[in-house]
């Protein structure tokens, strides 16, 4: 029997949300040729409104000018699944072609 793309998405939707949750934490994240690779990438983590703190993820080419731009991210994952791995192509192809600094914060899931 040929499985459609429907019968794949609800398979993957009868796991439990833990099971998502790390499949989308161990994947890898795809990387084009294209994508810059030769950036300055840091982790900070900064404190919230409730006294935790969360992951901020800095995104710099080595020709970033003083005063640059900055590109704020939410990564995508409808506040269930995600992190800043979703976003880390375009991050990487803006900070590197558009010469901005780009902020990636990774909100709790």
């Amino acid at each position: 029997m040929k499985s459609t793309i429907k019968d794949m998405f609800e398979a993957l939707w009868a796991q439990p949300i833990d099971t998502i949750r790390s499949g989308f934490k161990e994947a890898p994240p795809a990387l084009a040729d294209y994508i810059p690779t030769d950036l300055n990438i840091t982790h900070e983590r900064v404190p919230v409104s409730d006294g935790s703190d969360i992951e901020i993820r800095i995104y710099k080419a080595a020709t970033t000018s003083k005063g640059a731009g900055m590109f704020y991210v939410s990564h995508g994952g409808g506040w269930v699944v995600g992190s800043h791995d979703v976003e880390e192509a375009q991050n990487r192809l803006v900070a590197g072609k558009a010469g901005v600094v780009v902020v990636s914060v990774d909100y709790r899931l």
